[in-house]
């Protein structure tokens, strides 16, 4: 996930920031709690009903800087891999692009959690496969705002199918970044040119993923999410 995050930064106003703990988790039971205050009645529940989406608005305002120059927003993160959670996600970000990476070959991802430190469980194949079905059945609920994008077919062309996707028609992968080589958390140190990009268009029409058009014609800031 973090090579895809430097193949996004490298696109021209995009800033998307690393991971964050999965703290939307915890937010997640908060938008449950307030559901369930709003159900309630009674003298010792009477209150003004909580609105929800002066809620997603507040969970956005930690991801979406006003003070950022990038017109295209959001962060990667990889704890977020259940059915609950992705919905979530959906609808705090109803308009995002969601980038999802995966591998298919999922024993050599488990051989790779078990290699990398700082993972409290290193998890199980079933597990993992758990993990993958959630997160193809996310893509499935939502393929106009999700793109797929599995490990083993990271390429130059693959990277820019995705910015093209994303609306980003005149920029094009020319090489590849490889964060955490060999394992741990290391920048790759090679700092070779990956994207090239022609002059801008004018306009950067709306497209189809992962956290919503990512450019939209009025500058307006949007998000992509990668996971």
């Amino acid at each position: 996930t973090t090579s895809a995050l430097e193949m996004m930064n490298a696109l021209p106003s995009v800033s998307l920031t690393g991971e964050h703990y999965g703290f939307l988790k915890e937010l997640e039971s908060i938008e449950h709690k307030l559901e369930h205050t709003n159900h309630m009645f009674g003298p010792a529940w009477r209150h003004t009903p909580y609105n929800k989406d002066r809620f997603y608005c507040w969970v956005r305002s930690w991801f979406l800087e006003e003070e950022s120059q990038a017109n295209v927003l959001g962060f990667k993160e990889i704890r977020y891999n259940n059915e609950k959670t992705l919905n979530f996600i959906f609808r705090v970000f109803p308009n995002a692009k969601f980038i999802i990476t995966y591998r298919k070959d999922l024993a050599a991802q488990l051989k790779s959690r078990q290699r990398a430190p700082g993972f409290s469980s290193k998890g199980s194949i079933s597990s993992l496969k758990s993990e993958t079905q959630a997160l193809l059945d996310f893509h499935a609920q939502h393929p106009n705002s999700t793109y797929l994008l599995p490990l083993e077919s990271f390429s130059a062309d693959t990277f820019s199918s995705v910015f093209h996707w994303l609306g980003f028609s005149h920029c094009n992968a020319i090489a590849l970044t490889h964060a955490n080589r060999n394992g741990g958390y290391r920048d790759d140190k090679k700092h070779h040119r990956i994207v090239h990009c022609s002059s801008t268009p004018k306009k950067i029409m709306n497209s189809t993923t992962t956290t919503s058009s990512v450019i939209i014609n009025n500058n307006k800031k949007e998000d992509a999410l990668v996971y």
